[in-house]
């Protein structure tokens, strides 16, 4: 039984394989230039799927949809060395955005130095991120080993989604270009639902960037009882993994989910960026690389989102946020941000052969 489902993942992923590589002959044939979202996420963390969806989208609104190819992370991973050679010098690749550069998730950072590597003739965009690198003696090397790995590609663009990160890539790696721009699932804006509103919904952490303790949490639940509503508990992340074909229809649930109530408590950046593409009534605690407290910059215009630094002072934020009447998504502020970036990504696209060919 083993063999034969190890028989069947094989063809499954040589069938994936070979839609890639046909795509891809495609796209060079009719386009010339193909736009490849490399190593995407299959992982059941529902803010990352985001990430990609909304990238999508963004190409969408620049008319270049139907130039992406999509190569999800085990593919990569697989057959690397295959890409590398298919891909042409001209193609623009583009790494998720999210959470991923630094010393706190290694994995993610060293896969990204792997790209812009791999890829160093290649115009690669690391979409809206977070960079976290310890203060100490870990957090400097990874520094250093970012700093040349992403340098040997002289066309390797960082977008920030937070000050922290814009100053750390300008301080620490001065080659690389970067730019201050909103985390991309802000530009999702047809993910509200309008239903019925009812409790309260816990989405908090517990894993390795949670700041809440155990008695945090348990004196939380206690004061918003106080409410005498439902108090039901979430997630951004779910225990199966998300196929490219099921985004769309896993992330609608989860969003109707959070259109379904009338308070979201989160210490998750997604999980405030989706109650506000959900119009949601949201307090927002911070987590350990203090990246919530930054998506929250680009958000604090909105009325029925509050970002709070004690339990006391979300316990009276909740009273005040319960009070609100029905709020919706307003992401104009953003976009200005967004235009910005579609500049950056055009020229980019538009002078690709002056990229260096290393010849």
């Amino acid at each position: 039984m083993k063999r034969l489902k190890t028989v069947l993942q094989n063809i499954r992923d040589n069938l994936i394989l070979f839609y890639i590589c046909s795509k891809l002959r495609i796209i060079h044939a009719c386009h010339k230039q193909a736009i490849v979202f490399i190593s995407t996420p299959t992982h059941g963390n529902l803010g990352d799927q985001a990430i990609v969806y909304s990238q999508y989208r963004f190409f969408e609104s620049m008319r270049l949809s139907k130039r992406i190819v999509e190569i999800h992370r085990y593919c990569y991973e697989r057959w690397k060395e295959k890409f590398s050679k298919i891909i042409d010098r001209t193609d623009v690749i583009v790494i998720d955005g999210g959470g991923n550069m630094g010393s706190l998730w290694p994995e993610e950072e060293h896969k990204m130095q792997d790209i812009a590597i791999r890829f160093s003739h290649n115009p690669v965009f690391v979409f809206p991120q977070t960079a976290s690198y310890a203060n100490d003696e870990i957090g400097q090397q990874e520094i250093a080993c970012s700093r040349k790995a992403y340098g040997v590609n002289k066309n390797f663009f960082v977008f920030a989604r937070d000050e922290g990160t814009l100053n750390t890539i300008r301080n620490h790696m001065p080659e690389v270009h970067c730019m201050y721009t909103p985390d991309m699932v802000m530009f999702i804006d047809n993910a509200q639902t309008h239903q019925q509103r009812e409790g309260i919904l816990l989405c908090l952490r517990k894993d390795a960037e949670r700041v809440l303790t155990v008695d945090q949490v348990e004196e939380l639940k206690t004061g918003l009882n106080e409410s005498g509503l439902e108090i039901t508990e979430s997630s951004t992340v779910i225990t199966d993994a998300v196929w490219k074909f099921q985004r769309k229809k896993v992330l609608q649930k989860k969003w109707n989910e959070f259109s379904s109530v009338q308070l979201v408590v989160t210490d998750r950046l997604h999980g405030m960026v989706f109650s506000a593409i959900t119009g949601t009534p949201c307090i927002a605690l911070d987590n350990i690389s203090h990246k919530v407290y930054g998506a929250y910059q680009w958000l604090s215009y909105l009325p029925y989102l509050r970002f709070c630094s004690s339990i006391d002072e979300a316990e009276e934020a909740a009273k005040e946020l319960l009070e609100l009447p029905p709020q919706n998504y307003n992401q104009g502020p953003l976009l200005p941000y967004y235009n910005e970036m579609r500049n950056v990504v055009k020229n980019a696209i538009e002078n690709v052969e002056q990229v260096p060919n290393g010849d």
